[in-house]
C-alpha cells in the first residue's frame, strides 16, 4: 500500500510516472524492507532465515509491476507527449487559480456563453491497402494539396452560428462555393490572423444582436461571454473594443491549456474531424463506366477545395 500511495503522490505532481521510474521506486522500497528485515532477523538470531532473505524477495521487474498494478487497481497505459512549456503551465494549481479568479464570468445562463475556436482541415488522405509482397507499400500522391481553416462558434445552450472558412491565397471566391452556408474569407497562409479574428467578432456581434432582438427587455441587457484561447490573433484592440461596445465580455483561457479547457477542442472538433474525413473520403471516390473504382483519379485544387468545404459543413 505504501507503493500505491507513492505512485498517487508522484502522479499528482507529474501527471504520470514511467514504468522504469515505478520499478526504481519499488526497488528502493524493497531495499528499505530488506534492511529492516535483516536487522530483525539478526536481533532474533536467525542466521538461516537471513541467508534465505534474498530468495524470498526477487528484484522488481516489469512482469512483477504488471501483477502489482493489477492488484492495486493502477492503470499502465501508453502516454502522450507534450512540450515542457505546456506541461509546466498546465497543472491543477494554475487551472484552479484561473477559475477562482474568473468564476464571476461563468455566473450566467448558458444562452449567454459562447466559445470560439478554429481547426485546420486538409485533404491529405491515408488509405488501408492490400499488398501481396512483404515490402512496405507506398502510394504516389500530389505534393501540393489544399488546406483550409474552419472557425466555429457554439453557445453553451447548443445553438450555433455560421462557421467562417479561411481559404489560402484566394482573390476571388469559387462560383460553386457561393451557395454554401458559411462565411468565406482569405489570408495568405490560410490561417487565422488578427484581422480575420476581428471580422468574425463582427459576425458574432450580429448574431448576438439577433438573439437579443428576440429576448425580453431584461435578458437583452445581460452581457454575453465569448471564450477564446490565447492564440496571437486574439491580440486585437479593435476586436476587444467592438465586443465591449456591444456588451460582450471576452475571456481568454490560460496559455497551453486548450487541450483540456477549450470546449470546442475537447468535445466537438475530434468527432467533427472524424466525420469530415469520412465524408471527404466518400466524396472523392470515383468509379468508371464498368463500376470499378478509379484509383489514380487526379483532382485539381478547386475540386478538392469544394469537396473539403462541403464535407466540413455537412459534418
Amino acid at each position: 500500500m505504501q507503493f500505491k500511495k507513492l505512485v498517487q503522490e508522484m502522479a499528482d505532481d507529474l501527471n504520470c510516472i514511467t514504468t522504469s521510474m515505478a520499478i526504481a521506486v519499488c526497488t528502493e522500497l524493497q531495499n528499505r524492507r530488506l534492511k529492516f528485515a535483516a536487522r530483525v532477523l539478526i536481533a532474533a538470531r536467525c542466521p538461516h532465515l537471513l541467508a534465505k532473505l534474498d530468495d524470498y524477495c526477487p528484484s522488481p521487474s516489469r512482469g512483477w509491476l504488471n501483477h502489482i498494478a493489477t492488484r492495486l487497481s493502477i492503470r499502465i497505459v501508453s502516454s502522450q507527449t507534450i512540450d515542457m512549456l505546456r506541461r509546466s503551465t498546465c497543472d491543477a494549481n494554475h487551472i484552479r487559480q484561473f477559475f477562482l479568479s474568473k468564476h464571476r464570468y461563468f455566473a450566467r445562463r448558458k444562452k449567454f456563453i459562447a466559445n470560439m475556436d478554429e481547426t485546420m482541415l486538409y485533404s491529405k488522405r491515408r488509405y488501408k491497402v492490400l499488398t501481396a509482397g512483404r515490402n512496405r507499400p507506398v502510394r504516389a500522391e500530389k505534393s501540393q494539396l489544399p488546406h483550409l481553416t474552419g472557425v466555429c462558434i457554439i453557445f453553451a445552450d447548443g445553438t450555433t452560428m455560421k462557421p467562417m472558412v479561411i481559404l489560402p491565397q484566394k482573390k476571388t471566391l469559387d462560383a460553386e462555393l457561393d451557395d454554401l452556408d458559411a462565411f468565406f474569407v482569405r489570408s495568405e497562409s490560410g490561417w487565422m490572423n488578427k484581422y480575420l479574428f476581428m471580422v468574425y467578432c463582427i459576425m458574432f456581434i450580429c448574431k448576438v444582436q439577433e438573439k437579443r432582438s428576440q429576448m425580453n427587455v431584461f435578458d437583452a441587457q445581460v452581457p454575453f461571454l465569448l471564450i477564446v484561447d490565447g492564440h496571437p490573433s486574439r491580440l486585437s484592440f479593435l476586436a476587444v473594443r467592438l465586443l465591449s461596445a456591444f456588451n460582450i465580455e471576452l475571456l481568454v483561457l490560460p496559455g497551453h491549456t486548450s487541450h483540456i479547457l477549450q470546449p470546442l477542442d475537447v468535445g466537438i472538433f475530434s468527432p467533427l474531424k472524424a466525420q469530415f474525413k469520412k465524408l471527404f473520403d466518400m466524396a472523392t471516390i470515383r468509379y468508371d463506366q464498368q463500376g470499378h473504382m478509379v484509383i489514380n483519379y487526379v483532382w485539381n485544387a478547386r475540386e478538392l477545395r469544394y469537396i473539403m468545404v462541403r464535407s466540413f459543413l455537412d459534418a
